[in-house]
């Protein structure tokens, strides 16, 4: 375990890439230089990415888009390519340590499961909480890391915190994003029951 949480998100991407098949890995590198990316953010060459094997893709990935930002395309990419297969690793095992893991691929017809309150409710909650840092302190260190909370923290306004928190829940499990309710019902227990009786 301790080996694991000095792993860097470099180290994790190499990780998740690895337990992707050669035409997974292919299509992943198609989709990485289609996507669609932030302001001021270019794509990484297709030449680079022609015969890059999976350490190198994790290291251009880094060195192009950073580490928070390259974690976050990378889970982009990964839902583009591999519904592009008709089959859905489960990036969800995305942790706030960093670890990556990719499970075993399943049908994209597969039922859905029911969607999170947190997910649910997205646009409501990110206009309507008010106590954004004091969720923020319920999360710290057991869903986000120091980087993740000052990222979050340094947005201007309230919506703008929720919508910066909302980026990292794309990453998230099940656990994650239930803490994530739990800290809300906490801080803004009011405003949770009402959305709850929708």
């Amino acid at each position: 375990v301790g080996r694991d949480i000095k792993k860097t998100r470099r180290d994790h991407l190499v990780d998740t890439l690895k337990n992707l098949t050669k035409i997974e890995l292919k299509e992943f590198n198609s989709k990485l230089t289609d996507i669609e990316l932030k302001e001021d953010y270019t794509h990484i060459p297709r030449g680079e990415l022609e015969r890059a094997e999976c350490v190198e893709i994790a290291t251009l990935l880094i060195s192009h888009y950073g580490k928070a930002y390259g974690v976050e395309v990378a889970i982009s990419v990964l839902k583009m390519s591999m519904q592009s297969l008709q089959t859905a690793p489960d990036w969800t095992l995305f942790f706030p340590s960093g670890l990556i893991s990719t499970a075993k691929s399943i049908p994209w017809t597969r039922p859905p499961y029911e969607m999170h309150f947190v997910d649910r409710h997205r646009e409501q909650l990110i206009q309507r909480v008010t106590l954004v840092e004091g969720v923020m302190d319920k999360l710290l260190g057991d869903v986000l890391d120091n980087e993740e909370y000052q990222t979050i923290k340094a947005e201007r306004t309230n919506p703008m915190k929720m919508r910066k928190l909302y980026e990292f829940t794309l990453s998230w499990n099940k656990y994650c994003k239930d803490q994530l309710y739990e800290a809300l019902k906490d801080k803004c227990k009011f405003l949770v029951k009402d959305l709850e009786e929708e």
